[in-house]
């Protein structure tokens, strides 16, 4: 098939596009189970569309036989060597690296394939389909790229991804059994082969331990057939936290069996065609025409006497000649780790008998499927200073290391990755004193000294403790958040507090919420020392009670709803309230101190005062021994000048609160100019200013008793006066 060139833009693949790519060398399309698809084609720049080959143009092209033609687009041009460049080109499914998805919890495969459509920050044009169901919380916490949490849902969830156009399938299990056998030392004899079967294990033995007890399970074969026995035991204590059954220890087992592939040889085999298929020995290698990327196919091993399961894990696709290049059968291969420490060690000694989790393994095999099965690149010994003594090792995707896109640097400093040339940055890397940087590390234990910063999380995400910002978030499966603290020490807790001991120092505010029985007696107790000062709780007749003292003083709540104070309540200073409904009152003493009061009645004395100014009420007093400095109001000639000055009015009120009522009284201006003394002052809070407000009524007695002394004085003169005038008068008549 020729593979035909398309606009950057072009969504539908149904059109000739620009045109067919007939003058290419060659095109090959190499797809990886869970791992890289990507097209790889020659072209000479006499090509009649050389022209138009540019960056982020679609090559639709022919990945394997049984599959229908696929877009890639360009990511790479290199230049022209002798007249012909080499273009790389990505499956379109590399397009969801720039497509950002929010933050999102899911709690099941389907509902995390559906947030990657419903949560996207930008229009998707992916569709996403999978025939798993299984459940498992997965969260995503800050926005992310999609192609990236299509690799987080294979941690969470497992299974194989199929890239078909714009579709995106994750299977349980990719690819079918079609019958196709191999048998070594027959039909593929001599080929390009990496085989172990020196650790082949046959089975496995499960076993518990706990309370100084140690439960063993049957041995559980591995499936096919064999002609020696070699047996695993594997120690499941941690997947039960009570004692199991035997059965569920083999249950365990047969599980464990078939996510570790135990029976099958470690083993990759490469065929390759192009070499082979003109021989009349190797004429039917056309089985593999049948073999697509996950398939099945029967591995024979007669001198071990071994006979299990490959599967298909590589293709290498001539688009051209329209058949495989080369074909990688086998299973993944050994973990880094072993690959490290020995060629020769096996991925099952990476087991649960290690202590190693789940998710560790699969980042070890993940990293060992792509190291290990890495082909092509640069070794370079590189010198740095212009001599003839090379400093430092280089591995790199291009002979030219001014070309080279992806390095791994070595040198007495340290080493490190970079997928930006020769010059970095190094976003992987460990440094000669010590520090390693590092986007996501995987390690089965970790012993530290200082942690700095960063954020720890459990594998589910349900704790998490965040160094830099200083919080700690605990959660349960639905992802509420069940407990956590901040950065101010704040605790907030969403469930029980269970205290069976203790103590508790500070201040303890409620700004929302209940407080419920905190002992057995229903009571909230606060104590000094060994004393209770204070106890709150609900008598059994049902009514609110705050004690004292040891019950000695309490205020009561009664069901009819008065407040009664069993002892006597004494008001030391200024006791403030916003607002105070009282139906009785007996002040002895001091003062209150209160936004707005209504007195419904009042015991035994009325004598009080409400300073408007100050908020304070006030118990008038007349004894001689709290005043001084006394004066006879009558000392002042003019009092009743003053009086005369000074209207009795009637009003209609504008108050809210008795608006429209009639009323008689004075004017608080008009007393001001007369008797300031007789005035209340009140900040008005419109103007700021302090003007009248009211007169002190309680005071206006005292005036009219003065005048009334002075009237009455006067009144006694004028009598006296009157009685010698008639008295003359009466002489004068008479003479």
């Amino acid at each position: 098939m020729i593979p035909i060139l398309y606009s950057p833009t072009t969504a539908s693949f149904s059109t000739g596009g620009i045109g067919k790519l007939i003058d290419a060398g060659s095109c090959v399309v190499t797809e990886e189970r869970n791992g890289s698809y990507e097209l790889e084609m020659t072209y000479p720049i006499t090509g009649h569309l050389y022209d138009e080959i540019k960056q982020r143009s679609i090559i639709f092209a022919k990945p394997s036989p049984a599959q229908s033609e696929q877009p890639f687009r360009v990511y790479r041009i290199t230049k022209p060597l002798n007249k012909v460049v080499t273009i790389y080109a990505a499956h379109i499914s590399y397009d969801l690296s720039g497509i950002p998805v929010k933050n999102f919890t899911s709690q099941s495969v389907q509902a995390a394939l559906t947030a990657l459509t419903t949560s996207s920050v930008i229009s998707n044009p992916f569709t996403f389909w999978s025939d798993k169901t299984n459940s498992g919380v997965m969260e995503i916490e800050t926005p992310t790229p999609c192609r990236t949490i299509l690799s987080n849902i294979l941690d969470v969830y497992g299974g194989e991804y199929e890239f078909d156009k714009y579709t995106v399938k994750l299977h349980s299990l990719r690819g079918f059994d079609n019958g196709v056998s191999i048998k070594y030392g027959k039909n593929l004899t001599d080929l390009e082969q990496d085989e172990n079967c020196s650790n082949v294990y046959t089975g496995v033995l499960p076993y518990w331990t706990g309370n100084d007890t140690t439960v063993s399970g049957s041995v559980v074969n591995a499936p096919g057939t064999y002609d020696f026995t070699r047996i695993l035991p594997v120690d499941f204590t941690s997947d039960f936290e009570e004692q199991p059954s035997t059965t569920q220890l083999d249950n365990a087992a047969t599980n464990y069996i078939s996510a570790n592939n135990i029976g099958i040889p470690e083993v990759n085999l490469t065929v390759s065609f192009v070499h082979l298929n003109q021989t009349e020995e190797y004429k039917n290698l056309g089985i593999f025409e049948r073999v697509e990327l996950g398939d099945s196919i029967k591995v024979e091993f007669a001198a071990m006497g071994v006979s299990s399961t490959a599967r298909c894990v590589k293709t290498v696709y001539n688009t051209l000649l329209e058949r495989y290049d080369n074909v990688e059968l086998g299973e993944v291969k050994k973990g880094l780790a072993d690959t490290i420490s020995s060629q020769t060690s096996s991925i099952i000694d990476i087991s649960k008998n290690s202590g190693v989790s789940s998710a560790v393994k699969a980042a070890i095999m993940a990293a060992s499927e792509a190291i290990t099965g890495q082909k092509g690149g640069s070794v370079i010994l590189h010198d740095t200073r212009g001599g003839n003594k090379p400093n430092e090792l280089l591995f790199l995707d291009n002979d030219d290391i001014s070309q080279a896109q992806k390095v791994w640097r070595f040198n007495l400093s340290g080493f490190g990755y970079s997928s930006n040339g020769y010059e970095g940055p190094f976003t992987t890397a460990i440094t000669r004193d010590g520090s390693i940087v590092a986007d996501f590390i995987t390690t089965g234990s970790m012993n530290a000294a200082r942690v700095t910063t960063g954020l720890l999380k459990s594998q589910d995400g349900r704790i998490q403790f965040d160094l830099t910002a200083g919080t700690l978030t605990i959660k349960d499966g639905t992802g509420a958040t069940k407990l956590g603290f901040d950065s101010n020490g704040n605790l907030s807790v969403s469930g029980n507090v269970n205290a069976t001991s203790g103590t508790f120092k500070g201040t303890l505010q409620s700004v929302s919420g209940t407080f419920t029985s905190l002992t057995s007696t229903g009571n909230i107790i606060f104590y000094k020392g060994s004393t209770e000062k204070v106890k709150i709780g609900v008598l059994s007749s049902g009514e609110a009670a705050i004690y004292f003292e040891n019950g000695g003083s309490a205020i009561v709540g009664n069901n009819d709803g008065q407040i009664d104070i069993l002892t006597n309540l004494w008001v030391e200073g200024n006791a403030e309230c916003e607002d105070l409904t009282i139906d009785n009152l007996h002040m002895n003493g001091s003062s209150a101190y209160m936004g707005s009061l209504t007195a419904r009645q009042v015991s035994y004395s009325a004598n009080l005062r409400l300073d408007t100014d100050t908020g304070y009420l006030y118990r008038i007093i007349s004894s001689k021994r709290f005043k001084r400095n006394i004066h006879d109001i009558r000392e002042f000639d003019d009092v009743g000048d003053r009086i005369d000055r000074v209207r009795a009015v009637t009003f209609e009120s504008k108050a809210s609160g008795d608006k429209g009522r009639s009323g008689y009284g004075f004017i608080a201006e008009e007393m001001e100019q007369e008797f300031p003394w007789l005035t209340e002052y009140c900040r008005n809070k419109e103007t700021g200013m302090v003007e009248a407000e009211s007169v002190s009524y309680d005071r206006v007695p005292a005036i009219l008793w003065a005048d009334a002394q002075k009237t009455h004085e006067r009144l006694k003169t004028l009598e006296t006066e009157l009685f010698e005038l008639k008295s003359l008068l009466s002489k004068q008549l008479k003479n």
